[in-house]
């Protein structure tokens, strides 16, 4: 994954760095003292994209409703409920995709990732 450079930081807001490849965009959220403090994992970015996000010490996980449904009409993405997240599938191909990132990116994505899987197997 590449770090995108030059990413609009919202005034009063988190800092954020943006990260992306081919099948990924990963977004991290750190506060004033530089600690991560959430981050947006989209996935399957080309076909039929998701994200599983960690903000504000909850879990979400949706699919991206592109918008472009008609040709008339293009709309701004939005985030639309979608409950099953693979894990098994995903995991393996971050792990991949992310060893030029920093070591504590990526085991905090991962850890929460694990983290969300185990509390989901808790309410099937």
């Amino acid at each position: 994954m590449e770090e995108l450079k030059n990413v609009y930081q919202k005034r009063d807001d988190s800092i954020r760095r943006w990260f992306r490849d081919n099948y990924f965009d990963l977004i991290i959220w750190y506060d004033e003292n530089k600690v991560i403090v959430g981050f947006q994992l989209c996935y399957d970015v080309q076909n039929y994209e998701r994200a599983i996000t960690f903000s504000q010490g909850k879990f979400s996980h949706n699919k991206i409703d592109q918008g472009n449904e008609s040709p008339k009409k293009n709309r701004t993405p939005i985030l639309v409920a979608d409950g099953y997240f693979d894990d098994s599938i995903v995991l393996p191909k971050f792990i991949e995709a992310t060893k030029n990132l920093e070591f504590e990116i990526v085991n905090y994505v991962i850890a929460k990732i694990q983290e969300y899987t185990e509390k989901s197997k808790l309410y099937k």
